[in-house]
């Protein structure tokens, strides 16, 4: 069912200058998708692809907390990841040289063209049962996605469709025919992602695979 998905699901939409990468059982944070769509620019990424293990907690704590001077930076680093100062500074300075981040009056933050460098993510999980447990999936990939769709064989979609369960808010329901068509019965809905370090770690994961 992956295989079809990948081919046939209406790709995002990838506006000028922007590619768009398609993945596979892609380990993002505690999850990992059955699909994965994104766009992306690929002027931003071109030199970002040995970006420390680091640096996408470095992006996430800036995107979710706005500009920090060095200290509340690296005190907070410090704090999650217990890692040296040093190490930190080295990150700090790679995402500096590749234009991640930038210093504005004297205070670190995620630069324009990072704020926003992967302008659509969509997380699709393709399951023949259990429903239930496909929506929990999805729900999860909301984390770090824009559009989060469970995909499934077109009884049991209908039947999700059918269900009412709260479970399934904002995710959206792709049915899978046995000559392989597939119909989106209820689009996703938009939302913003919720932990950005994820964001920015699968950010990081098309960095190195274009």
């Amino acid at each position: 069912m992956e295989i079809v998905l990948a081919k046939a699901f209406p790709r995002a939409t990838p506006s000028k200058n922007q590619c768009v990468w398609v993945g596979n059982s892609i380990p993002i944070g505690a999850g990992m998708p059955d699909i994965l769509l994104a766009c992306y620019n690929p002027n931003a990424l071109s030199h970002a692809a040995g970006l420390p293990r680091n640096g996408a907690a470095i992006l996430g704590l800036l995107r979710s907390r706005g500009p920090l001077l060095a200290a509340e930076l690296a005190h907070n680093m410090s704090a999650r990841t217990r890692e040296s100062q040093r190490h930190i500074n080295d990150t700090i300075d790679f995402l500096l040289s590749c234009g991640a981040i930038e210093v504005s009056l004297g205070k670190f933050k995620i630069s324009s063209l990072w704020s926003n460098v992967l302008p659509e993510v969509i997380t699709i999980e393709a399951k023949i049962g259990n429903w239930p447990k496909a929506a929990r999936q999805a729900a999860r990939n909301r984390l770090f996605s824009h559009f989060s769709y469970v995909a499934l064989p077109r009884q049991l979609a209908k039947h999700a469709v059918e269900s009412q369960n709260s479970a399934w808010d904002k995710i959206g329901i792709i049915a899978v025919d046995v000559d392989r068509n597939i119909e989106i019965l209820r689009p996703a809905r938009r939302s913003k992602p919720q932990i950005w370090s994820y964001y920015y770690q699968l950010a990081a994961v098309i960095a190195r695979n274009p």
